[in-house]
């Protein structure tokens, strides 16, 4: 059983100053009277569509965002990353999986737009979700999931020793988590 995404409140905390009004993030001037106001006002609005499942709206305003010239690099990372989100609730995993690429190619080391970008890619395309988990793993060493899903794919596709080693090491960080691994993984 692969982990699910990180859904769209981990982007808060992981586009580091990334203005968003209203919503817990670091916060600069939110004027919506200029450029840089209505950019933050579009990604604010997106994301709240996104957290409430208005998936057609939150593309709308979060693809504002991503062709605003006024838009900086992380707010389009932001607005990508949240993109693919919506795209995903609407079952639209290919627009996702380009959505979160494009997110990681504007902010390098958002760690979450990786990991969805692996469980994206892991019903599609085992080597590049392998490859992206791999990514988060370099950026963050313990995370749990990450750890637990590659090992869940590498021990489905043959690399049972290194799958059974992540697994392991995801278990030693988060104990509930050998519950959960597959009855066909003998971890030994």
């Amino acid at each position: 059983m692969i982990a699910p995404s990180l859904g769209t409140k981990a982007i808060r905390i992981a586009v580091a100053g990334v203005a968003v009004c209203g919503l817990g993030a670091l916060v600069s001037a939110c004027d919506t009277t200029s450029s840089a106001g209505a950019v933050n006002s579009n990604l604010e609005k997106g994301i709240a569509a996104v957290q409430a499942g208005q998936t057609g709206q939150a593309e709308q305003y979060l693809s504002e965002v991503i062709t605003s010239p006024g838009a900086t690099v992380s707010q389009k990372a932001a607005a990508y990353f949240n993109r693919a989100e919506a795209r995903s609730q609407a079952g639209n995993t290919s627009q996702a999986i380009a959505d979160y690429s494009k997110a990681v190619a504007n902010a390098p080391t958002m760690i979450n737009a990786w990991y969805n970008l692996a469980v994206a890619e892991t019903s599609v395309n085992y080597s590049a979700a392998l490859r992206d988990y791999d990514k988060v793993l370099a950026l963050q060493p313990s995370n749990q999931a990450a750890l637990y899903n590659s090992g869940i794919l590498l021990y489905s596709h043959g690399d049972k020793a290194a799958g059974i080693a992540r697994i392991r090491h995801a278990i030693a960080i988060n104990p509930q988590l050998a519950s959960q691994v597959p009855s066909y993984i003998n971890l030994g």
